[in-house]
């Protein structure tokens, strides 16, 4: 095809091949009628100067990377024929400020809207169940994101660098690693759970507490990273170490079937810039049992304003749990470690 092409109407066609327009640069319009189904990988890729598209609703599949690099696109409507945004379908689409995913979707895949640097708001419906790795990574111009409780999974990175994110709303449906599919978000002040601060701390995981955003659950407000300092913490069966760490981090423990019915030893020390009542635990999310685990110690206790040791014996059950440790302060409660363990 001519490189200086600047319209195209397509009639009486099913399908658009791939790389049918591949970097017609002039192309500022396309027209399709009713009767194409299905628009092929790369399709439209690097059209730089096609800045808007109707797809007829006869069309079911948009191909791998049909409208990637289309950096004149500034909105676009997906019709509702269409189940999977595929991988890359509008990645580099640097004008698009706004796009309208219909309820027939159920698959973000992988890059669909990466480095959409104008994307400043987009409503996720409720059929979609998948959002793919790096989805909306480098959408620098999304503001807030409402995750909706269809959504079973998100895949890593899925809105690294959106650097203008300052609120996630996220639904009691899904648990994923923070750090992984929201890293790099540091303008992230807000984060509305569904769910119990329980629930919160037994489905996210984190390389380490002592993060910027606030957690709003439905019971509290998450709030570790105004008072915990420090901490350094060690589990053992039997007397023999089964794993350890400082810096409150998520970790998986593989038991033999024979420790069933034991106990496990967590223990370790605490630094808190508030007065530290008691400490605690929950397994998989559930009610928080309190005790006077601690014991005060002069050595940790120059270690921070507030300091314990803590001790506390989890009975082991068969399969895989998830059990959380908590200080519980003055001013609020606050994860120590989460631990996966499985007998």
């Amino acid at each position: 095809l001519p490189a200086t092409l600047r319209t195209v109407i397509i009639t009486s066609a099913e399908a658009i091949p791939e790389c049918a327009f591949w970097g017609c640069h002039m192309l500022t319009n396309i027209i399709i009628n009713n009767g194409v189904t299905s628009i092929g990988n790369n399709a439209f890729c690097n059209c730089s100067s096609l800045s808007g598209i109707e797809i007829p609703d006869s069309v079911m599949i948009i191909g791998d990377a049909a409208f990637s690099g289309c950096t004149s696109l500034a909105s676009i409507v997906i019709p509702d024929s269409v189940m999977t945004i595929s991988r890359s379908a509008f990645s580099g689409c640097t004008s698009l400020s706004s796009i309208e995913i219909p309820d027939s979707v159920t698959n973000i895949g992988d890059y669909a809207f990466s480095s959409c640097t104008s994307l400043s708001s987009i409503e996720i419906p409720d059929s979609v169940t998948n959002i793919g790795e790096y989805a909306f990574y480098s959408c620098t111009s999304l503001a807030s994101i409402v995750i909706p409780d269809s959504v079973t999974n998100i895949g890593r990175f899925a809105f690294e660098n959106c650097t203008s994110l300052s609120r996630i709303d996220i639904p009691l449906s899904i648990s994923f690693n923070m750090n992984s599919v929201f890293d790099c978000c540091n303008n992230l002040t807000d984060v509305f759970y569904e769910g119990t601060i329980n629930q919160w701390y037994a489905n996210f995981a984190y390389y380490d507490d002592r993060y910027d955003f606030t957690v709003h659950c439905s019971d509290g407000i998450v709030t570790d990273s105004e008072i915990l300092m420090g901490c350094r913490d060690e589990i053992t069966l039997n007397g023999q170490n089964m794993a350890n760490y400082g810096n409150s981090i998520y970790t998986e423990v593989s038991l033999p079937s024979s420790s069933i019915g034991s106990d496990l030893r967590i223990w370790g020390w605490v630094s808190t810039l508030s007065e530290i009542q008691s400490f605690g635990y929950s397994i998989d999310g559930g009610a928080l049992i309190t005790g006077d685990y601690s014991v005060e110690d002069e050595v940790v206790a120059s270690m921070g304003e507030y300091a314990s040791r803590y001790e506390i014996l989890v009975p082991i059950e068969p399969g895989k749990h998830i059990i959380s440790v908590f200080v519980l302060t003055e001013n609020a409660t606050c994860r120590v470690w989460t631990i996966s363990v499985t007998a």
